[in-house]
């Protein structure tokens, strides 16, 4: 991609958001310049009336933010990327102990079963997707007050049907008695999405969860795992720092709606 061509088409996102979207290019990003990044918009613009447009930057790309807000883009959020060593992790082998530690006193453990779900069926993950609809309240799009709420819903529906039709994806479902009350997928040692029932959101079941997942990845000999995350969302930021996680690869993510 030469530098006149600087913004990438996001089939996914025009599908959730409605609109033409794009992402300001990597390389691009590398060299970035003002009037290359100006006419693309205006040309994106001239076609499609409304675009929507996002850029992922380091911390410290100083220049590139300053160019990134005399275009029309405004900060949206910080992401961290949380990393663990497993074989290493204090808190995950006291869980593999005794579970009963991590378990709330209002559940019965005997209550609670986690259970990797068959991509054939149907009725498990039109359940994982109503619990995706009402989960997410802290990601970029719901903070964004140009991004419809519904909208933003949408992306993780969408999302949990596109991670399902993946073979190499696993998907976790925590049951407690008959109830679904949350799901998590991973794709080898990356944590991709997890959400809560709107009704166990303040459960305190997070670390047991999150930890179940991780003890599955120690059986399966994966030594390491990671995600990304907003530090919007402190309630998960804090269960990760509880876990026994350790954060790196800090940046930025800007927005511009036409």
């Amino acid at each position: 991609m030469s530098n006149s061509e600087c913004l990438v088409p996001l089939p996914y996102e025009t599908r959730n958001l409605e609109v033409e979207s794009f992402a300001v290019d990597d390389e691009f990003l590398l060299k970035p310049d003002l009037h290359i990044l100006q006419s693309n918009l205006e040309a994106q613009e001239k076609e499609f009336k409304r675009i929507f447009v996002q850029a992922k930057i380091k911390k410290n790309a100083i220049e590139v933010s300053l160019i990134l807000q005399k275009c029309g883009f405004y900060f949206m959020e910080v992401t961290v990327v949380p990393q663990s060593n497993l074989s290493k992790n204090a808190i995950l082998h006291q869980f593999v102990e005794n579970k009963s530690d991590f378990t709330p006193e209002c559940y019965c453990q005997d209550d609670l079963n986690i259970q990797i779900t068959n991509q054939d069926n149907i009725d498990v993950k039109e359940s994982i997707k109503k619990i995706a609809n009402k989960s997410f309240t802290d990601d970029r799009f719901h903070l964004d007050p140009k991004c419809p709420n519904s909208s933003a819903d949408i992306r993780f529906v969408n999302w949990v049907g596109d991670l399902y039709s993946d073979e190499n994806v696993t998907f976790y479902l925590l049951k407690y008695k008959a109830d679904n009350i949350a799901f998590m997928c991973r794709k080898d040692s990356h944590l991709i999405l997890a959400g809560f029932h709107s009704s166990y959101r303040n459960s305190g079941l997070g670390d047991y969860l999150w930890l179940s997942v991780m003890q599955d990845m120690i059986e399966e000999k994966i030594t390491h795992a990671n995600t990304l995350i907003s530090v919007n969302n402190a309630a998960v930021l804090n269960l990760y720092a509880r876990l026994g996680f350790k954060f790196k690869d800090t940046s930025m993510t800007y927005h511009y709606w036409s």
